[in-house]
């Protein structure tokens, strides 16, 4: 984290915003406002933790390393829910094919 750019840490934070919900995120962080994008998420914590630099200008930086270690470290809250819509079909995967299910395990992914 530490050995990152400002700009790495921007496209990373960016792509934790995409994973994780938004109402997750201000419980966890404490925000009040609406924001779009990493640059006005990172500004609004920067705020509200008193991350300042000279001239009240927000510690973006600071702010970004903070949210990558609670990344990092499991605080933030975000899980994937399994690829079944009941517990049926989770027992009816368990009777199926070995071969079969390790292809629908290969092919499933959040990311796409």
């Amino acid at each position: 984290v530490e050995r990152m750019g400002a700009e790495d840490k921007t496209e990373v934070i960016e792509t934790i915003l995409q994973i994780i919900k938004k109402e997750d995120l201000t419980k966890t962080y404490e925000l009040k406002e609406d924001w779009e994008g990493a640059d006005e998420f990172l500004t609004q914590i920067a705020v509200n933790r008193g991350k300042l630099l000279r001239g009240g200008v927000p510690d973006t930086d600071s702010s970004s390393r903070m949210v990558l270690h609670d990344w990092v470290r499991g605080r933030l809250p975000w899980f994937n829910a399994p690829p079944f819509d009941s517990n049926q079909q989770f027992r009816d995967q368990q009777l199926e094919d070995e071969t079969v299910l390790l292809k629908k395990i290969q092919n499933y992914s959040t990311f796409n």
